[in-house]
């Protein structure tokens, strides 16, 4: 039966993000999305020349990640639970309650096995149109940029999404929904938006009839305007709680250059954690940050009664930064560098292989956190693979709305309600190099529980 009208909020960011909506006689009136981090495993390998397989079912046995035999370092397993709760079963963590990301998980459904592309601009490509990148063809983070001396040329990709792109918020308006954006936009890169935000008065050609301004200060210093974009969300609910409505909130952390208020980082100091490198006190306190505002957004929807009509899902639009690569010796001098090295690390994913930009595990598998009041069991698990794809016709869906576009992903409604769907394979399509991820052009599949792996780079040997 189709949904009357719902409201819908996106809230994502940098590898954080959440997802709520209305529901009407069971029936989805409003949505929220926010970004967040990752789990799981890919152990086993076996390698046939360029096809790789591995299975993402268990932990031990990581290639490239480090698991020292007594873990010394910060974060304890305890601190660790306090903004992994949802997934610390999986960590085998002991679990502390009273974050807002567990709440959630408490109330609703935990996707184990969530996947996004490995970084920003092709997860927020692939969401809004519902279509994978082989057919969207924005694989590349925008705006452009090149890798001398590769041996495989990468295809031509859209370098800025046009005004004539299908996006799921211009069906939600064609159904009677009154949408907003506000943060990261990074799917433009002309007169319309930038990596910033999408400017307001371009919002409605590409499905917005609101896009908050950019807030004040730096998106890389302080608390990366995480307390004002909130506020911009909840003043929009506030606003349209009498009408359905759609809003996507994009935080800005912690995506790079890693910030968070001065008191915050002092407390992560003071329990033990580094200043700088893997785990270190900053990251920790922006995870913390993030988590308050993902708290504010619940409590406002639970004051202006909207909660028991909302739904909510909490993903990520990539995994977190493990490590990083310096790239000036690849743009810049004579060319003679053959080995790229890591200079920079952040978080871990373990036990997930690797994190931001990368093909494998840690690259791509999200949490997944969805509420909705009357149709999901809460505390319930759903192991069934799911890509970010299905969440433009799982929201269309939810709303009662409808597309005659192309979308490649499926609806989640039988999953959120209980049921199965039918097995599938997932498919990414990534014909890319990005130096600062060490990623190389590749194809990745999964099918129950293998993943395969098509690296591009041979080339034949030149005639000369």
């Amino acid at each position: 039966m189709a949904a009357e009208s719902f409201d819908t909020v996106i809230v994502g960011g940098g590898q954080a993000g959440l997802a709520t909506g209305h529901h009407l006689k069971k029936q989805a009136r409003s949505f929220v999305i926010l970004d967040a981090s990752e789990r799981v495993g890919d152990p086993w390998r076996k390698r046939w020349d360029s096809l790789r397989l591995y299975s993402p079912a268990s932990y031990d046995g990581l290639p490239g990640l480090r698991f020292p035999a007594k873990r010394t370092s910060y974060p304890t397993a305890h601190e660790m639970a306090d903004y992994l709760e949802a997934y610390a079963a999986h960590f085998e963590l002991p679990v502390r309650s009273g974050t807002a990301v567990d709440r959630l998980a408490q109330e609703g459904i935990r996707f184990t096995d969530a996947y996004v592309m490995p970084q920003c601009t092709p997860t927020r490509a692939a969401l809004f149109t519902g279509q994978h990148t082989a057919r969207n063809r924005m694989w590349h983070v925008i705006p452009w940029y090149s890798v001398p001396w590769a041996p495989v040329r990468e295809p031509a990709f859209v370098e800025s999404m046009s005004r004539e792109t299908f996006t799921f918020p211009k069906a939600l308006r064609r159904a009677g929904y009154v949408t907003g954006t506000a943060g990261k936009w990074h799917l433009t890169s002309g007169n319309d938006g930038n990596y910033t935000s999408l400017k307001p008065e371009a919002g409605v050609h590409y499905g917005f009839d609101f896009s908050a301004p950019p807030g004040p200060g730096s998106i890389n210093e302080g608390d990366k305007q995480v307390d004002y974009l909130t506020t911009q969300a909840i003043e929009f609910m506030r606003r349209e709680r009498e009408h359905p409505w759609y809003f996507h909130l994009a935080h800005h952390t912690i995506h790079g250059v890693v910030s968070a208020p001065g008191p915050l980082i002092e407390k992560y100091r003071q329990r033990g954690a580094p200043a700088t490198g893997l785990h270190n006190a900053t990251y920790l306190a922006a995870i913390e940050h993030l988590d308050t505002s993902v708290g504010r957004l619940l409590a406002a929807l639970d004051e202006l009664g909207l909660r028991e009509r909302t739904l909510v899902v909490f993903l990520s639009d990539n995994g977190g930064v493990y490590q990083a690569c310096d790239v000036k010796p690849f743009t810049q001098g004579p060319g003679t560098e053959r080995q790229v090295r890591f200079t920079e690390e952040q978080f871990s994913n373990a036990p997930l292989r690797a994190g931001k930009g990368s093909p494998y595990e840690g690259g791509i598998r999200v949490p997944c956190l969805v509420r909705w009041p009357g149709v999901t069991r809460p505390g319930s698990v759903v192991t069934t693979p799911i890509h970010v794809v299905d969440w433009a016709p799982t929201l269309l869906a939810a709303a009662g709305a409808s597309t005659t576009e192309k979308l490649d992903g499926v609806s989640l409604l039988p999953l959120l309600r209980g049921g199965d769907l039918p097995a599938r394979a997932l498919y990414w399509y990534m014909p890319l190099y990005d130096l600062r991820w060490a990623a190389t052009p590749c194809a990745v599949m999964r099918e129950g529980e293998w993943n395969a792996f098509q690296f591009w780079t041979w080339c034949p040997k030149p005639p000369w």
